[in-house]
C-alpha cells in the first residue's frame, strides 16, 4: 500500500507519504506465519488507532483434550508520541485444558512506554 496524507493548516499537520507492505506463507494448509511492515515520512501517521481482531482454532494432539476456539478483539490508542495503551478482551470456547467451563473471557490491559 502506498499512502499520501495531505497538509492540515488548521491543525498544524504537515503532509506525509509512505508505504506498507505485509506478506504471508501458508506450509501444509494448517500453519501460517504472516508479517507486516512499513515506512512514512512527515508528521502525520497513517493511523494513530488500530482495531484488530483475531480468530484461532486449535486441535491438541492429545485426543483427551477439547479442540478450542479463541477469538481476540483489540483496540490501541495513540495517546501520545510515546504512549499507547491497548485495551483487549479474549473468548475461549471449549478451552483445551479447562474441561469445567465451556466459556470464558479474558479482559487484558497493554500499556506501551518509549523512552
Amino acid at each position: 500500500m502506498v499512502w499520501h496524507v495531505d497538509e492540515r493548516e488548521d491543525a498544524g499537520i504537515e503532509s506525509a507519504h509512505g508505504f506498507t507492505l505485509g506478506a504471508n506463507r501458508t506450509w501444509r494448509q494448517r500453519w501460517m506465519a504472516w508479517i507486516r511492515g512499513g515506512w512514512s515520512d512527515g508528521a502525520a501517521p497513517i493511523y494513530n488507532e488500530i482495531l484488530g481482531i483475531g480468530l484461532n482454532w486449535g486441535d491438541p494432539p492429545d485426543d483427551s483434550l477439547r479442540e478450542q476456539w479463541t477469538a481476540e478483539m483489540f483496540y490501541r490508542l495513540q495517546l501520545s508520541q510515546n504512549l499507547q495503551v491497548t485495551p483487549s478482551v479474549q473468548w475461549l470456547h471449549d478451552s483445551a485444558l479447562n474441561t469445567e467451563e465451556d466459556d470464558a473471557l479474558v479482559f487484558g490491559l497493554r500499556l506501551r512506554l518509549s523512552l
